[in-house]
């Protein structure tokens, strides 16, 4: 529960639905590995929602570990897609600066100051991505390690 909350304070409200999923992760993790008990319709329909039946079916033909993994690659495309989009955003702002830079050349006053605010601006946004991506992938190695103590494996590394 601590990284839950950890999560939910790191999140930028503004992309909250980019993050992974974690509380809706670690609740698949344990349907499909059969360690908790009878899940509520409630949560099995939430996590069906996100995730998509192909994860929880098929259970008597697919191991715990194959289902795992396609929660994982989901919720890994959401995340490369979202920071994909932002950085090319960010890269496109700084071409534009640059070329409103280059047309009007080194100087003082407003412009100068509009520039340094754009920059200014920019460079937030790379560092929150720089955040975003940390968080997420903090985030991929506490699920992953979850999975493997339920599911007593010493291979990890390989959803990673």
């Amino acid at each position: 529960v601590r990284f839950e909350q950890e999560l939910d304070g790191l999140r930028n409200p503004q992309y909250a639905q980019y993050y992974m999923a974690y509380r809706e992760l670690k609740l698949a993790i344990y349907y499909i590995t059969n360690t908790t008990a009878e899940s509520d319709a409630g949560e099995v329909d939430r996590m069906m929602s996100m995730f998509g039946a192909q994860a929880f079916t098929g259970s008597s033909n697919r191991p715990a570990e194959s289902r795992f993994q396609d929660l994982i690659d989901q919720e890994l495309s959401k995340i490369n897609n979202f920071a994909d989009l932002k950085l090319q955003g960010i890269l496109s702002d700084l071409r534009g600066t640059l070329r409103r830079l280059t047309k009007e050349g080194p100087g003082e006053g407003p412009a100068t100051d509009q520039f340094e605010r754009d920059l200014d601006h920019q460079a937030e946004e790379l560092a929150f991505l720089e955040s975003f991506a940390r968080v997420n992938h903090e985030g991929f190695v506490k699920i992953t390690k979850k999975f493997c103590k339920l599911q007593k494996l010493s291979s990890g590394h390989w959803f990673m």
